[in-house]
């Protein structure tokens, strides 16, 4: 019973799937209703999303228009350009996605009974869409508490999960983590686009269902990036990715064809679906400039290395490509210039860098990427094919290589730049989320290897059994796999964030309006503090937390109960000289609401987890 309830979670799982997929379809018919047919099809969820994003960026900071009226005109459209899609290609367009849904209905399911539990999660993603929900519009100079770590961040990734929650009938938490499934899958189809146009062959309809195996498989579990705790989740690492990898496969399309001297009417089609997808990748995180400045140098330096390139006309159609996103950022630069400054992380001042660092850094950071076997090796390969092709760049190969390798070390060197000037040197001397914020960039080194393992495959020419065998393994294992891994992937589910959930939600009821707490945690990481205040809010007056990382534990609480004065403590662990201090003996796995009174604490109420468990 206990391994049934991971597939399913409630009617919270059916109502999160429906704001999901309509959001997702919605997108995608959005995008294939004003974008040409003569590209890369299977991006159209993200042209989609462009366009959604750059209409609300422009709205949001020149109108007071309502967020939510905006959006329910926006799934008019949908159902407009539903319609007349159906009509122009007939009930075939619908044939892949219900395709992809049979093919990974388990994995999607076990998605779906989610709810949120990483720490990023509470602190800043689902804030910044409740938010939206609450405020129904952004946060300004009047009201820029959203209860999320950095309010000054781009709103491109929580304006879906809001939008989805609208049609769901509330904020649901498995939102996020469908549509970054969803947006795997999307990069999945776009490689049997990329794969169709590289050999010239269309997917044939008897062998369809294994190549839509075939590439869920390549975006889920034979990528390299794909960590379940950060794709199954509300962060926006997932979307970032697929982004990068869309926007490669774009511009390595773009310059293929420039390298052809096909048209400008069939170039332009590329060029305008770049530009889409550029919108969606600097408007989904601050730091997603490196890649979108990345992917433009070297499409220019490829470009530059292909001989039968007119440059003239690559550096023209280039700047038409980057324009709608450049213009998306400056109004939203322009936006937190004006209501939303210091709401976000800043570059520490020159003598603050951590330079005398770097040689520690560097380590820890190579460190890092040498347990990651697979994805080092993939990139390395690609960084050699790189260097050759900037000597000798030939073919469509190089290009290709030039594009991936390009976009891996700017972002690296990017990455280097922060642990010295924005992080703490903690933070700096661990190289910390450096494996995260490496996944952003992973699928551009994906798009080379699937099509150079798709060369030596040609090569190879296997007969018509092993082709059966190979396709028949492949819907095996994307159908099997999630009932085998279902505890990796149910992650939400391990102990003691089930217990923190359920705890916070017993107490914020009794914290109000402008009651001062705080968080004490003495075993604990700083988990229960994100998860509290995230239920806690907009009650309440929050003065800090003590956690385990913070050191000297007693003294700070001591410190904390005199200087600040809270009316109320929220504890779940404690230790004999905090327990003494407040008076109270505590038991272990329990959560304490203590109130102040005439001077003294009093338990308010007592949670245990065996009792929340059941």
């Amino acid at each position: 019973m206990d391994y049934l309830l991971n597939f399913f979670g409630g009617t919270y799982q059916i109502t999160g799937l429906l704001g999901a997929g309509a959001v997702w379809l919605g997108l995608a018919a959005i995008g294939s209703a004003f974008t040409n047919t003569k590209g890369l099809t299977a991006g159209t969820p993200y042209y989609g999303w462009g366009l959604v994003t750059a209409l609300y960026t422009f709205l949001g900071v020149f109108t007071g228009i309502s967020f939510t009226w905006l959006a329910w005109f926006l799934f008019a459209v949908t159902v407009g350009c539903g319609i007349f899609l159906v009509r122009r290609h007939g009930v075939e367009i619908l044939r892949r996605p219900v395709m992809i849904f049979a093919l990974s209905l388990p994995l999607v399911a076990l998605v779906a009974a989610m709810s949120a539990s990483q720490w990023d999660e509470f602190s800043h993603w689902l804030p910044s869409a409740r938010y939206l929900l609450v405020a129904d519009g952004f946060p300004n100079a009047a009201d820029p508490q959203t209860g999320a770590s950095f309010p000054a961040y781009p709103y491109g990734w929580p304006v879906l999960v809001f939008m989805g929650s609208l049609v769901s009938g509330g904020l649901h938490e498995n939102i996020g983590p469908l549509l970054n499934l969803f947006a795997l899958f999307t990069f999945g189809i776009a490689m049997l686009d990329v794969l169709g146009e590289r050999t010239g062959v269309k997917i044939d309809r008897k062998r369809s269902w294994a190549a839509i195996a075939i590439a869920l498989l390549v975006a889920t579990i034979l990528n390299p990036a794909f960590v379940q705790k950060l794709v199954l989740t509300s962060y926006s690492d997932a979307s970032t990715m697929v982004a990068v990898g869309l926007a490669t496969i774009l511009a390595w399309m773009f310059l293929n064809r420039l390298a052809e001297g096909q048209s400008d009417d069939d170039v332009r089609v590329l060029v305008w679906q770049l530009a889409l997808t550029l919108v969606v990748l600097i408007a989904v995180r601050p730091a997603n400039l490196i890649p979108f400045v990345a992917l433009l140098i070297a499409t220019a330096i490829a470009g530059f290395r292909s001989p039968t390139i007119p440059m003239m006309r690559l550096v023209r159609l280039l700047f038409l490509a980057a324009l709608p996103a450049v213009l998306v950022y400056a109004v939203w630069r322009f936006y937190v210039a004006h209501e939303l400054s210091g709401q976000e992380m800043s570059i520490r001042p020159i003598s603050a860098w951590h330079l005398d660092l770097i040689v520690d850094v560097l380590a820890r950071m190579g460190s890092v990427l040498a347990r990651k076997g697979v994805y080092l090796a993939m990139m390395l390969v690609v960084l050699g094919f790189g260097i050759r092709a900037l000597f000798r760049c030939r073919t469509s190969l190089d290009r290709l290589a030039i594009l991936a390798s390009g976009i891996f070390v700017a972002y690296n060197l990017f990455l280097l730049f922060t642990y010295m000037a924005v992080f703490g040197q903690n933070d700096a001397l661990r190289a910390a989320s450096y494996w995260r914020y490496n996944t952003h960039v992973a699928l551009a080194g994906l798009v080379f290897a699937v099509v150079a393992l798709s060369m030596l495959w040609d090569r190879w020419s296997p007969g018509t059994r092993t082709r059966a065998v190979f396709c028949g393994v492949a819907i095996i294992l994307i159908v099997g796999l999630p009932f085998a891994l279902t505890n990796k992937i149910r992650f939400d589910r391990e102990p003691p964030k089930p217990f923190f959930r359920a705890a916070a939600a017993k107490i914020a009821p009794h914290i109000g309006s402008g009651d001062a707490y705080l968080i004490i945690d003495p075993h604990g990481s700083g988990e229960s503090n994100v998860i509290t205040r995230y239920h806690i809010w907009p009650s309440g007056e929050f003065l800090g937390y003590v956690s385990a990382f913070q050191g000297n534990v007693d003294r700070l609480v001591a410190e904390s109960l005199q200087k600040r004065a809270p009316k109320f403590l929220v504890l779940y662990s404690s230790t004999d000289a905090i327990s003494g201090l407040l008076g109270i003996k505590t038991e272990p796995d329990t959560a304490y609401l203590l109130e102040r009174s005439n001077g003294d604490w009093e338990v308010v109420g007592q949670w245990q987890s065996a009792d929340l468990a059941g």
